[in-house]
């Protein structure tokens, strides 16, 4: 997931590559030892999955030999996602021939607890490590691992060098990529209001849009969160002319068109009372708006805001939608409970959590290099690599202008090649939620029924209702 929105996630349920381990050198199991060189070097005659860094299920993993893998988190924060991935880490483990040693967390404060715990579960051998910790240690464990021959993933958040902001065209690019990550698509937001237009449109034609209003809920309007604000922004100055034109100053927004920030109430508040209030001031204090929409960065933010709307009295007259959702909205929606809450951009943990473990296992097994994994996922002019800046060197939080070589082309020191895969977006609503996680038991499951989570569901047959891997967007690699 992004960096913004996984931070959102640790605050609000805090109340709640390389080779591998130590042995012999590169044999027909599969995979390099830990003798400093990488796993993409080691020297083997086995096949390997169709796509690297995706399950397939038709390859026998045991054909390789157990690696063993850790996941390690460098905060304090105890989130239920760090619980989830946990879970889901040790699900796929067991179909691809992984020994899974579990979740371990740093013990203390410090920006070197979690290089220690790093360092520690190298000198015990470990194949690869799932990783979540902050930004100014991320370099050095990937340093640290690739030097001692061990697999990396981190798991939450993208991976770049904020110091190396810079401006390629109009495009603002907050820093090289320092390691391949997956992402969830900028433009989710805009996507799930024009759902929220939709609804409006045929739900209620007669009310003019000046009597609309828009609650944009999130946690800290951080520089990365603006990519997810402003293509909303743009989005509701398109709906009607009163809404005004749009602008990417923050604090110039369109008619009608509020922020909720939670981080105004403070990290420590209940998230979902949080909401609830921050929209009923907002509801209260804006008389002339007959219809609310809102979209929201979390679903525990999506509870209160319905909760919000129901107290309000507003709740034929107002739809919500959520992104990022981290609960099993099946036992959520299977009651009458938050009915406004109409629309989700939804990935279960399992689902989310394969590319993730497939990514590990390619890179421990030497089918792929980082900078190999996922070339179609490669942004030319976002890949990581390390560019000639005029001026001063380069500092955190300073966008930096590119150098022009003779031929009018960014100066490049150093090319490297990292992915930034999106994970699939798939819309459910109140109406075929429960046909979406049938179908991820069908995915995830196939024939073996036994195994299936939603039994009480009507079965699905067909494996292509809804998308297990993202599309390249057409202008992806387009600047």
């Amino acid at each position: 997931m992004l960096l913004f929105t996984t931070l959102i996630l640790l605050v609000t349920l805090t109340t709640a590559c390389m080779g591998s381990g130590a042995g012999s050198i590169g044999t027909l199991e599969g995979g390099s030892k830990r003798d400093g060189g990488a796993a993409s070097e080691a020297v083997s005659n086995l096949p390997f999955p169709v796509d690297a860094g995706y399950f397939d299920k038709d390859f026998d993993y045991t054909m390789y030999r157990k690696f063993e893998v850790v996941y390690l988190i460098g905060y304090r924060i105890k989130t239920y996602l760090f619980f989830d991935f946990d879970r889901a880490f040790g699900a796929w483990a067991e179909r691809m021939n992984i020994e899974y040693k579990g979740m371990h967390m740093i013990s203390e404060n410090s920006k070197q607890a979690p290089i220690t715990l790093v360092q520690t579960y190298i000198d015990l051998g470990i194949d690869g490590i799932f990783f979540d910790g902050a930004d100014d240690v991320f370099k050095t464990v990937v340093d640290m691992c690739t030097e001692a021959g061990v697999a990396i993933w981190r798991c939450m958040e993208p991976s770049r060098d904020i110091n190396t902001a810079y401006m390629y065209g109009d495009t603002y690019v907050p820093g090289a990529i320092v390691y391949p990550f997956f992402n969830a698509d900028e433009l989710i937001d805009k996507k799930g209001l024009d759902r929220l237009i939709a609804w409006k449109d045929e739900t209620l034609p007669e009310v003019p849009w000046d009597r609309v209003g828009l609650i944009y809920i999130v946690q800290s309007l951080s520089e990365a969160s603006y990519k997810f604000l402003l293509p909303l922004k743009e989005r509701w100055c398109e709906v009607d002319p009163s809404f005004g034109e749009y602008s990417d100053d923050l604090f110039n927004n369109p008619r009608n068109f509020q922020i909720a920030d939670i981080s105004t109430l403070g990290i420590y508040a209940d998230l979902q009372i949080a909401a609830e209030n921050l929209v009923t001031d907002i509801i209260s204090a804006n008389q002339n708006i007959e219809v609310w929409l809102i979209p929201t960065t979390g679903d525990v933010y999506a509870m209160g805001a319905a909760d919000a709307i129901d107290k309000m009295g507003f709740s034929e007259k107002s739809c919500i939608c959520s992104s990022f959702g981290i609960y099993d909205l099946s036992e959520l929606w299977d009651t009458d409970k938050y009915a406004t809450w109409r629309y989700a951009s939804y990935l279960p943990d399992l689902l989310r959590t394969e590319p993730m473990v497939c990514a590990l296992w390619a890179l421990m097994a030497g089918q792929c290099t980082p900078e190999t994994l996922w070339p179609q996922w490669v942004k030319p002019w976002d890949k990581g690599d390390v560019f000639e800046f005029e001026g001063d060197k380069p500092r955190a939080n300073v966008v930096n202008t590119l150098k022009l070589g003779s031929d009018g082309k960014p100066i490049v020191i150093e090319e490297h090649s990292y992915a930034q895969a999106l994970y699939p977006t798939n819309w459910i609503d109140r109406e075929y939620y429960k046909e979406f996680f049938a179908w991820t038991d069908l995915y995830l499951y196939g024939d073996d029924i036994d195994s299936y989570t939603y039994q009480d569901y009507p079965r699905v047959y067909d494996i292509n209702l809804y998308a297990s891997r993202a599309a390249v967007p057409p202008d992806f690699y387009i600047n």
